[in-house]
């Protein structure tokens, strides 16, 4: 409920910049959160394992796009229900948007894992690059639902005027992904599946 009293009694200026600000650093904590995988890869000195992370990181981009897609519309949605007063009608929009980025999710996985090859090709990978990108989109592909409902959910919570908990989300699980991609990557010496499960 305090949210929504700021969200109703604060200036637009002062809306713009307690909601926009937030959100500006959590892309930029996206932006090196990609950039992650191919730095650790990088540390190897396995030139193929980089390219093929690379080339198959678009993908994740596109997972990406959906989770913004789903949580920006129902942040939408969520935010004309409170701008009216219908509480219930949050919690269904809420739920959709929870329900919705799980079950495409899941859907995706059999997906990514039925065309993996011509979509990798398509990405153009070579024989090279291949087995590397296969291992890190393979492992990658069972991250889909959490990658999309984490993402989906997260930018619905903007919707009543949560800009803290968002930006805290996005950098913890930007440190575990560092930590991660250290451990599996260079002690424990996966290469790109020990990226994709980081």
């Amino acid at each position: 409920m305090a949210n929504e009293t700021k969200l109703k009694d604060s200036s637009v200026l002062k809306l713009i910049l307690t909601m926009s600000l937030p959100m500006i650093l959590v892309m930029l904590v996206n932006v090196l959160y990609n950039m992650a995988d191919v730095f650790f890869m990088g540390r190897t000195g396995d030139t193929m394992a980089v390219a093929g992370v690379s080339l198959a990181s678009p993908v994740f981009s596109a997972i990406s796009a959906f989770n913004t897609l789903i949580g920006f519309g129902g942040c939408t949605a969520v935010s004309i229900a409170l701008g009216r007063s219908e509480h219930k009608l949050v919690k269904k929009y809420t739920a959709f948007v929870l329900y919705f980025a799980l079950f495409l999710g899941l859907l995706l996985i059999p997906l990514i894992l039925v065309f993996l090859n011509g979509l990798l090709k398509l990405l153009g990978t070579d024989q090279e690059t291949l087995p590397h990108a296969k291992a890190y989109l393979g492992i990658l592909a069972f991250g889909t639902p959490f990658m999309l409902t984490a993402g989906a959910l997260g930018n619905t919570l903007r919707a009543d005027g949560d800009s803290k908990n968002p930006v805290i989300i996005a950098l913890i699980s930007n440190v575990v992904n560092i930590v991660l991609d250290a451990l599996l990557i260079l002690v424990f010496h996966l290469g790109a599946a020990g990226a994709a499960a980081a």
